[in-house]
């Protein structure tokens, strides 16, 4: 087929960039031909050699704009150019399918609480996009909830396929890995550390693991990678962007995320493929496919409860045992996501 998808970046940073980029080379093994369309564009992608794209940097238009922009953008170019499906990763009305990682509304009710003008612009955005589609992709229960309740949408029109994760890159992490990664992150040796990768740190609850951690007397520290710190204390490193994020899990004993919102939450599946037990707050949409141990919760935002599971973790430490496929409760790997989201489309049309 010859498929177009929609995205805001084609890079490797990201939860919805990574999967974009899992997705499209999934797609490109099955023979299909590849157009994207995008508003970021990393040029050292090895991808670029196999695909077309098209990028529109909207760099003239306001910010709140560009969702606007770039579907309209998308609607002239698929009206130019015939595409067999198109596919959006990327909050536009545009595309036969949906694939949705989170709504605004699910976002602002959770995070901002009251809606603002431009908010409201962009609900009218997306329930265009979910009415438009073929399909709507929800990656948890969760997404699928909102989309349903919040926006009305029938819930026929509505698949829960969870995203997928590479197993290639994510994989197993020995005592040697942990101490190799440790010099070249220049991480202590004799700390229990816990990873917070973030680019949104309200969002993923910064916060309240500053908090906590500022409190805490035991052997451990937060590490954060992603965007700087506003704000930090003694019991946080910060250990910039990092690219190779697999190798960064393996440094650390544990994932750690108290989001405010998470419709799903790649890190928790990062981590455990990674041999790696995860620290999450209770609302985050991939506790739904993650099993203990390498599950941990913890009641959202509530510090007293955070606080206490990490003494206990530190205390006595979680060590999963192979495979570490074990503790996911549903096949993530690329193959089977492309697979069941094959099979939706073809029942739809």
């Amino acid at each position: 087929m010859k498929i177009a998808v929609a995205c805001n970046g084609l890079q490797a940073s990201g939860g919805m960039e990574r999967y974009t980029l899992d997705l499209i080379g999934e797609l490109l093994k099955r023979g299909h031909e590849i157009c994207v369309y995008t508003k970021k564009l990393d040029s050292s992608l090895e991808i670029l050699k196999y695909i077309k794209v098209k990028v529109n940097k909207c760099v003239l238009v306001p910010h709140k704009l560009r969702d606007f922009f770039f579907s309209n953008y998308l609607k002239r170019e698929f009206a130019k150019e015939h595409y067999d499906l198109t596919l959006g990763c990327c909050r536009n009305d545009a595309c036969d399918v949906v694939l949705c990682g989170g709504t605004h509304k699910g976002f602002v009710r959770a995070v901002k609480g009251q809606a603002e003008f431009f908010d409201k612009l962009w609900f009218k955005l997306e329930e265009r996009e979910f009415l438009n589609a073929k399909i709507c992709v929800a990656h948890s229960q969760l997404i699928a909830s909102e989309i349903e309740n919040l926006y009305g949408i029938n819930k026929d029109k509505i698949k829960i396929i969870y995203p997928p994760t590479s197993n290639e890159k994510f994989s197993e992490g020995s005592e040697e890995d942990k101490i190799r990664f440790r010099k070249q992150f220049k991480l202590p040796e004799d700390k229990i550390l816990f990873l917070f990768p973030s680019s949104s740190h309200y969002r993923k609850g910064y916060p309240l693991l500053e908090q906590v951690f500022s409190q805490l007397k035991a052997n451990c520290q937060l590490v954060v990678a992603g965007r700087p710190l506003d704000k930090s204390s003694d019991n946080v490193i910060y250990a910039g962007y990092i690219k190779n994020i697999e190798n960064l899990y393996k440094a650390c004993d544990y994932a750690i995320l108290a989001s405010l919102y998470e419709p799903f939450g790649l890190v928790g599946i990062e981590s455990t493929l990674c041999g790696r037990a995860c620290v999450l707050a209770e609302n985050i949409g991939c506790c739904e496919v993650l099993a203990a141990p390498a599950l941990q919760k913890f009641k959202a935002n509530d510090a007293a409860d955070l606080k206490a599971l990490i003494e206990r973790l530190v205390l006595n430490p979680v060590h999963l045992q192979k495979p570490y496929t074990q503790y996911l409760l549903k096949d993530l790997s690329v193959s089977a996501h492309v697979d069941v989201l094959l099979q939706n489309l073809s029942a739809a049309s």
